[in-house]
């Protein structure tokens, strides 16, 4: 057994009495081994743009489009190759994108309303700005907004 990492090993036990018929310096080595499979590298996620918003938000879908026709202007020829033509319509179209289109929040929990969210950004944001404890009024903000929803009822999911 080759190893260069011997933190592998949970026991290991050498045994002497089990000889083979011909002289030789062989022993049997039991051994347990406690092994990690291999986990991939996480590759980074891509970003998520929220593409409602330009249904919505009629100035955004403007801004959009003058983005996206001033690229095409800059563009040069398009090549000749179909494949290299569409790489670069698809690199204008995503760099116009990224650039005027607010990225998509996740919403890992869905249970909790937006009003919730904000006020755990707030929380976070004072936490990290170093502020460890709430002043009266963050506390009032976080009691009122957090636990209760509109019309100052508890919100409950039903789970």
């Amino acid at each position: 057994m080759l190893t260069k990492d011997r933190s592998l090993f949970k026991s290991l036990r050498v045994y002497r009495g089990a000889e083979i018929a011909a002289n030789t310096d062989h022993r049997l080595v039991i051994a347990a081994i406690s092994l990690r499979p291999f986990r991939a590298p996480k590759l980074p996620k891509s970003v998520r743009l929220d593409v409602a918003a330009l249904k919505s938000d009629s100035s955004l879908a403007d801004r959009y489009n003058v983005a996206v026709s001033n690229a095409f202007g800059d563009l040069d020829e398009l090549p000749d190759d179909v494949e290299d033509a569409w790489q670069s319509i698809r690199r204008t179209i995503l760099s116009s994108a990224e650039t005027t289109i607010p990225k998509q929040i996740s919403r890992r929990r869905p249970w909790l309303s937006s009003d919730t969210l904000e006020v755990l950004e707030r929380k976070r944001g004072a936490r990290l700005a170093g502020q460890l404890e709430p002043t009266a009024s963050a506390q009032r903000y976080i009691q009122g907004k957090g636990k209760s929803g509109p019309g100052g009822t508890l919100q409950h999911s039903g789970r």
